[in-house]
């Protein structure tokens, strides 16, 4: 038979529609969205926390219903509503050694340093999420209107994230960030007020009471970066180092289990730091701040090109070619030209010096330009009638110098500047600059250090509270600035189990600390000039610990794995000597004492089956701790 003739033969419409809802199956979905939406009103010159165009909204509710053979209804709706909001300030720093007028290098630290009083950006974001099933199923072997169970799933989530970026200054960087996820409670009860008027009103007041107490937090995560450059290279003096530092903490916080009695055994909260510090010498540069080491330095950096090569080869011939024909000359000895005796007569002795006649004035300086390109020179100074003069002078540069004139009236001088043969035309002075740069070996050095420390603790009682992952008490915060930011050690659990923070139960898993020291060192070298050997060395400490904080004592296990450079090349021995290196026999050599301190730490500990020590370490025998135990 056919839909629509089935259809025609009902009686009356309420008919109709029953067999229509089992004989067809019919989806239904609607959605209905709003996106971002905001108002574009903003300050733009200093935009201020409280301007609209900050905010962002988005709204969203979609609906779906099911009905067909062995369905009555099934409904599903999902709600999102978010408030997103975000202030991005525009604003100058404060600098207030700018405008310094001096342009000595040793005040460039402070004309660069500007500090921010309003941080980068802050952004805070909240959304709502609600899920809700319900289904009605058709009971197939009574179509008379019975029907079963109602079934129905429900979600309600509150999700919040803070974002905070503060760069207080040019060198010195912050990041903060929060999230936290928590439940909307609501009764255990199908929200239908058209069937169960009265529970919907006893849910609603329920999710109301929730909400304006945040919820119940299900976990909390928080992670904190700040990174500083250290602006020594400003400084003229250490402008070869370049060092920076870093930080870097985690915090979690996880919701632990109910039991069915409606106790608890604690939450797990996780707290993680990391050290970063790294740093680069240039020695080139050091050792560039003695004139010598940096002449040194430019003589075999200096790498001639092949044209300066051809004219350094045509010059060297040219000169051997001169001297032949001078030599020849001079066994000749015809040189009879009268005007050119009295040409050589008339040169100066040396035509290498600078004269000049100055005429000195009482109490005054003067300036003299010799041109020679020099600091090494000779200079003395005659009257007029011959006499030497002392004159008494500074060297301003390789071209000036200025003179100080004492004399009570004008006089005139004669002053003589000879410089003097440069050194690097002097064996000695070669030798010492290949020695020199032999020392100049190293080129650079840097080297990176990182401690990695982390902490978890299960069965910690207090909750999150409202903000920032910090419960307030009476006496202090749980679980405190230090644990949330990895300022912590392992006396941690000795302060949280004083405070009572902690479940003391065996059915508690131990606390677990993490540490790990990792040191790297890489040295340059470069004894000549394009052969560079690297040198590198590393130090990797790790130690792990469980801490047995619900018994007396806090009995610890650790484990540690480090790598030793002075023992990894020893040999393992021979048959003679049962292939024992020196390394394993100092080792077991030292049982012995480390059986002492587990004993020594072990002390009075009572444990769960009643014996003194620990268990399975304790030896009945002689009453001691086994030496070949795990703890040991």
């Amino acid at each position: 038979m056919r839909l629509k003739e089935a259809l025609n033969s009902m009686e009356n419409a309420h008919e109709r529609d029953s067999l229509e809802n089992i004989a067809v199956t019919k989806t239904t979905n609607t959605n209905f969205s709003l996106s971002n939406v905001r108002v574009g009103i903003q300050n733009k010159r200093h935009p201020t926390p409280i301007d609209p165009a900050n905010f962002s909204f988005t709204y969203s509710h979609s609906h779906s219903k099911v009905t067909g053979e062995t369905t009555v209804y099934e409904k599903e709706d999902n709600w999102r509503g978010a408030m997103n909001y975000s202030w991005t300030p525009v604003f100058k720093p404060l600098e207030p050694f700018k405008k310094l007028k001096s342009k000595s290098k040793w005040l460039e630290i402070l004309k660069r340093f500007g500090l921010n009083w309003l941080p980068q950006n802050v952004g805070f974001n909240t959304e709502i999420n609600r899920i809700y099933k319900e289904l009605q199923q058709r009971d197939m072997e009574d179509l008379a209107g019975s029907k079963l169970p109602l079934i129905f799933n429900e979600e309600f989530v509150w999700n919040r994230e803070f974002q905070l970026r503060w760069d207080l200054t040019k060198n010195l960087h912050m990041t903060f960030n929060s999230a936290t996820h928590s439940e909307i409670e609501e009764p255990y009860t199908p929200v239908n007020k058209d069937l169960y008027p009265d529970r919907y009103e006893a849910w609603k007041d329920s999710v109301w009471s929730s909400i304006r107490h945040f919820g119940v937090p299900l976990d909390y995560n928080q992670s904190f970066q700040t990174s500083y450059q250290l602006p020594l290279n400003l400084l003229p003096i250490f402008d070869w180092l370049n060092a920076d530092a870093a930080y870097e903490s985690t915090y979690h916080w996880v919701r632990g289990t109910d039991l069915d009695d409606g106790t608890s055994l604690g939450n797990d909260i996780v707290s993680n730091r990391t050290i970063r510090l790294n740093g680069t010498f240039n020695m080139e540069k050091l050792y560039n701040h003695i004139p010598f080491l940096k002449k040194t330095n430019e003589r075999f950096n200096k790498e001639k090109s092949q044209s300066q090569l051809n004219r350094e080869k045509l010059q060297k011939e040219q000169n051997k070619v001169k001297a032949a024909a001078d030599k020849s000359k001079a066994a000749d000895g015809k040189t009879n030209d009268k005007a050119n005796d009295k040409a050589k007569n008339a040169l100066p002795k040396n035509s290498k010096s600078f004269e000049k006649e100055i005429t000195l004035m009482p109490d005054t300086t003067l300036e003299l330009s010799h041109g020679k390109k020099t600091k090494r020179f000779v200079l003395t100074a005659k009257t007029e009638n011959g006499k030497p003069y002392t004159l008494k002078y500074k060297k301003v540069d390789e071209n000036k110098i200025k003179i100080f004139s004492k004399v009570d009236s004008a006089m005139k001088v004669k002053v003589t500047i000879t410089p003097k043969d440069p050194l690097d035309e002097k064996g000695w002075y070669k030798a010492a600059q290949v020695l020199a740069r032999l020392a100049m070996s190293v080129r650079s050095i840097s080297f990176s250090y990182r401690n990695q420390y982390s902490m978890s603790l299960p069965g910690f009682m207090p909750t999150v509270g409202k903000a920032f992952g910090q419960t307030r008490s009476a006496d202090a915060l749980s679980p405190g600035l230090d644990f949330a930011f990895g300022f912590m050690g392992d006396s941690y659990v000795d302060k949280a189990k004083d405070k009572g923070w902690l479940h003391l139960s065996d059915s508690v898993a131990a606390a677990g600390t993490n540490n790990t020291d990792d040191l790297q060192l890489r040295v340059t070298l470069e004894p000549v000039k394009n052969l560079k050997i690297d040198l590198n060395a590393s130090r990797t400490k790790t130690t792990a610990k469980s801490v047995q904080f619900m018994y007396k004592g806090n009995p610890t296990t650790f484990t540690m794995t480090t790598m030793s450079l002075k023992s990894a090349f020893d040999g393992i021995g021979d048959a003679s000597s049962g292939y024992q290196s020196k390394s394993f026999t100092k080792f077991c050599n030292s049982i012995e004492g480390f059986r002492g301190r587990v004993e020594a730490q072990y002390k009075d500990a009572v444990y769960p089956n009643g014996t003194t020590l620990a268990g399975k370490p304790f030896d009945p025998a002689n009453g001691q701790v086994n030496s070949y135990s795990s703890d040991v």
